[in-house]
């Protein structure tokens, strides 16, 4: 759709650096450069994929009749109409650090089953569901691209919202700014 589209095409512009080289790496037999975990080969995940850390990446997005309603600035604030609010963060991610912990430990921190990302309820209060809760924040669209090399493992992450407030509250409630504690996941970031 649109919004796929158009962040495909964005995604695009921001790899024309080392990134992209890395990513086209992954795909080369004789270069250095491995996938981490489930890389993706540098593509956008798709609902159903899995990310570096294993779990089903995007069982939150909207549905795509609600995504432009999610994503793009409506009439509410006209100046700004059919743009979109955008997060881009590089997240590097201790896998081996990650991989200590138990499976349930895994999914306590991220507030879902690994096996189906059926989420918890209540999910845990240090969990990334309750920690960047849609339902209390409001709704984004998000897409991660996983890639690394043999010492690195890394997400992209792009989140578009229709209101730049949800992305930055989501953000501060991650580290744990404000009247609650960090999302656990940042303790392998």
């Amino acid at each position: 759709d649109a919004i796929d589209r158009m962040m495909l095409e964005l995604l695009d512009e921001l790899f024309q650096g080392r990134e992209r080289a890395a990513l086209r790496a992954i795909d080369d037999p004789s270069s250095r450069v491995v996938p981490a975990a489930r890389v993706n080969n540098g593509a956008v995940a798709r609902e159903g994929s899995r990310g570096v850390l294993g779990f089903i990446d995007g069982t939150a997005n909207p549905g795509t009749e609600d995504r432009p309603s999610v994503a793009l600035v409506g009439d509410a604030d006209p100046s700004f109409r059919d743009g979109s609010y955008m997060t881009f963060r590089k997240i590097r991610e201790d896998v081996a650090a990650w991989n200590k912990l138990s499976p349930r430990a895994q999914e306590d921190a991220v507030g879902r089953r690994k096996a189906d990302s059926a989420e918890f309820d209540p999910p845990p209060p240090t969990s990334h569901v309750a920690r960047t809760d849609q339902d209390a924040f409001g709704k984004i669209f998000r897409r991660n691209i996983a890639y690394g090399t043999v010492a690195s493992h890394c997400t992209i992450f792009v989140g578009f919202s229709a209101q730049q407030r949800i992305l930055t509250a989501m953000l501060e409630s991650m580290i744990g700014a404000g009247d609650g504690p960090p999302d656990a996941l940042t303790t392998v970031t």
